[in-house]
């Protein structure tokens, strides 16, 4: 399995990830050195993360409750669950959320599998 060295970009909250070492960071997205390297460790916590909510019972409770979810929580999650190949539950939470959205906000996830919000 290849090394990958991941970073988290402070200016634009982009997530990198190379297979070569990170000594000069420079954000592809924003072109900021400013960033924080992402450790195993966290990786890790995330997969577990991504285990447990993977199903959906827990956001879509979280979601219709009293606090429920914002938009940017909810979009957040998706993206999360995408990519932890959770893709039939971040579109169950997206179509939830919009239901329950008093806003009336449209949420869905496009061809290309990215979150998107129509006002």
């Amino acid at each position: 399995m290849a090394t990958t060295n991941a970073a988290y970009c402070g200016q634009c909250c982009a997530v990198v990830a190379d297979d070569g070492p990170t000594e000069s960071f420079h954000c592809p997205h924003c072109g900021s050195a400013e960033h924080t390297v992402i450790t195993a460790e966290q990786i890790g916590a995330a997969q577990e993360l991504a285990e447990a909510i993977g199903d959906g019972y827990l956001l879509l409770d979280v979601s219709n409750s009293s606090a429920g979810l914002t938009c940017g929580e909810a979009e957040t999650f998706s993206t999360f669950l995408r990519a932890y190949g959770r893709s039939g539950t971040a579109a169950a939470l997206l179509e939830d959320h919009a239901g329950h959205d008093d806003e009336g906000d449209s949420h869905g996830i496009d061809a290309e599998g990215k979150v998107f919000t129509r006002a």
